[in-house]
């Protein structure tokens, strides 16, 4: 039946004429055809992707433009609901636009060129027939430029070429050229090198003798200080201020505007470098890292600025949070025809023993009502009220000790909850004592939590709820009182990038032990 309709729908679409909607003066753009000179394979999806202008989209195999065919049943003359809803759904035709062809054509050129074919160049075709455009891009490719050999800066180490992407004999791909540059660029800037940037290495390939290139990659000698190695000198930590303050002091650590509400060491500890230090830009970002996710602080501004000693001074400036915060939460429910309403309160401080130690308090109540009450019981026969209070500490305490990890948080948790039901009365305490998150790479996070406690007590538990819920051993262990110690491990790796759209990958792995009391 669904075949017969389908069939139906085609035939209703493809009814209706394709250029309806174009202009007498216009042609329909129907198809783009991508043909290769050579007898050489191309990624003809890839070359397709760059094309400014495509045709209308088509389903079933490429047989229908079905939404073109929507948009064609719509009446321009009538603006009515029908009409309208035809046109919202629906594709408008796809004009043919001679200038976008020609910038379609420039873009693949520099495709391929940016893929060693120097001497690539494309040709188009447009054909015309019955108010319809179809595109033919002819690509000639020619040689492809490889890479004879490869000359570095005279400060580039080897360890650094071998780790290179690029190699002799490779083709000429400007995209893993451009790689190469940000890498070299990157590592010099973490070595020491406080003044070169991205545009501080420049690149050129010899192409005058042969199709095999010497690439040469090249800094300006010149220039000074883009080669010379800069050490930090005095770190100068500005809390609450926005200009600069000349105070004489002898320290390389200094504080200004420091207050009791915060520790020194709180802020030590997340710097990744020290005075006397080469400067290195991944361990400044690193800081910046540390920093913020201390969560007291709305801004963190790094900068430096070469001193008489011809060293770097670092001055980062710090906006502080308020500390303190709550949030107060209504809301009702419907669970089954079963009505109810809940109020949750939660407050909090960010700095509670001035090392960005977050204390969290959450107050939760909730009433609910069963269906089918009798005539003793109360409209809301169902209750529930407790607490969990949590303290986040932003380092690894004893008696864990890890090294050179990210993001390090122990964590201490209590949660008390007293739930009253018609059938039964249950308090349920947890608590988490040495939780450890941390993360080790970009992808990879960790937690550990050390000792896990849960204890259920039950009440009041009537005739009818032990008959038909504890005859059941499962449900048994789960309404009996019960005492469950124990630990877990979770390992979650996500590549997740929150600025582009793309596919990603999230992998959970937990390993738990419990039970481990007596009886």
């Amino acid at each position: 039946m669904r075949f017969f309709i389908i069939i139906i729908c085609v035939l209703i679409l493809n009814s209706c004429s394709t250029i309806k909607h174009v202009p007498e003066s216009k042609n329909l753009l129907v198809r783009n055809n991508i043909n290769l000179v050579e007898n050489k394979r191309i990624n003809k999806y890839e070359v397709n992707k760059i094309i400014k202008q495509k045709p209308n989209k088509r389903i079933f195999a490429g047989l229908l433009k079905f939404h073109l065919g929507i948009y064609n049943l719509s009446d321009s003359t009538k603006k009515n609901f029908l009409n309208n809803y035809f046109r919202k759904i629906g594709e408008k035709p796809v004009i043919y636009n001679e200038n976008l062809t020609e910038k379609s054509q420039v873009q693949i050129e520099r495709y391929f060129k940016n893929k060693g074919y120097l001497n690539c160049y494309v040709k188009t075709l447009t054909i015309f027939k019955n108010q319809k455009a179809t595109i033919e891009y002819e690509i000639n490719l020619g040689d492809q430029y490889t890479i004879g050999n490869i000359k570095y800066p005279k400060y580039i180490s080897s360890n650094l070429q071998n780790k290179s992407e690029i190699r002799k004999g490779g083709p000429l791909n400007l995209e893993i050229i451009n790689k190469e540059a940000e890498r070299i660029s990157r590592t010099l800037q973490n070595s020491g090198y406080f003044y070169f940037n991205s545009n501080s290495l420049s690149y050129k390939a010899d192409t005058a003798n042969s199709d095999s290139v010497l690439l040469i990659f090249d800094i300006d000698s010149l220039n000074k200080k883009l080669n010379t190695k800069y050490f930090v000198d005095n770190i100068n930590i500005y809390i609450d201020q926005d200009s600069l303050q000349k105070i004489e002091t002898k320290e390389s650590i200094n504080f200004f505007n420091l207050n009791n509400k915060i520790k020194k060491k709180t802020i030590t500890r997340t710097l990744r470098f020290s005075p006397g230090e080469l400067y290195s830009l991944k361990k400044v970002q690193q800081t910046r890292n540390n920093l913020l996710n201390l969560k007291i602080f709305n801004s963190v501004n790094i900068s430096f600025k070469e001193n008489e000693n011809k060293k770097i001074d670092c001055n980062i400036f710090l906006k502080q949070q308020k500390k303190l915060y709550y949030r107060i939460e209504a809301e009702g429910t419907n669970s089954s025809g079963n009505y109810g309403t809940s109020l949750n309160f939660m407050f909090g401080n960010k700095n509670t023993l001035k090392g960005a130690e977050n204390f969290n308090f959450k107050f939760k109540g909730a009433l609910e009502t069963r269906k089918n009450l009798s005539t003793s019981e109360s409209f809301f026969n169902i209750w529930e009220i407790g607490g969990e209070a949590s303290l986040k500490v932003p380092r690894i305490l004893f008696p864990i000790k890890l090294n050179n990890v990210k993001s390090p948080n122990t964590n201490f948790i209590f949660s008390f909850m007293k739930q009253q039901r018609p059938d039964f009365t249950r308090s349920i305490f947890k608590t988490t004592l040495f939780g450890y998150n941390f993360k080790s790479k970009k992808n990879l996070s960790y937690k550990l939590n050390l000792a896990e406690f849960s204890y259920v007590k039950m009440f009041n538990e009537s005739t009818d709820f032990k008959e038909e819920y504890l005859s059941n051993q499962l449900l048994q262990n789960q309404y009996s009182d019960h005492l469950i110690t124990g630990s877990s491990y979770t390992i979650i790796f996500n590549n997740q990038n929150l600025s582009k759209i793309k596919n990603y990958s999230f992998l959970k792995g937990k390993v738990e032990l419990s039970g481990m009391t007596t009886n």
